[in-house]
């Protein structure tokens, strides 16, 4: 895998690693100051999620593209439910964040068996 491949794959997997640790989010929150962190979030992952792409599909196996997918649809079904303009503590208190949260999680332990 080439640098480039594997810095995309690492910016990637570091960002569910993120999204599922609150820890993360609140020292992140404690240096940036977002007016709606679910929407910045979200488009961080969105923004780069082009599973179509020559770049991802060196980057990762199609099992892996499978489970990452997964966590999209996850995260696409309930970000509607989410609201706006929600600060950390507010978006770590949601429990439609919890439930992103935990899908990150669960991504992350199947990217671990996959590999």
């Amino acid at each position: 895998m080439d640098d480039v491949t594997h810095q995309f794959r690492l910016s990637r997997t570091d960002l569910v690693e993120f999204i599922a640790s609150e820890t993360k989010q609140r020292e992140f929150a404690e240096d940036v100051a977002y007016a709606n962190y679910a929407y910045e979030f979200y488009e961080w992952w969105f923004g780069d999620w082009h599973p179509e792409s020559p770049l991802f599909r060196k980057a990762f196996t199609s099992k892996e593209i499978e489970i990452l997918e997964g966590f999209t649809k996850t995260w696409q079904k309930f970000d509607a439910e989410l609201g706006e303009n929600l600060t950390i503590d507010d978006l770590l208190a949601n429990t439609t964040w919890a439930q992103i949260m935990g899908q990150a999680k669960l991504t992350l332990s199947a990217l671990n068996n996959a590999t």
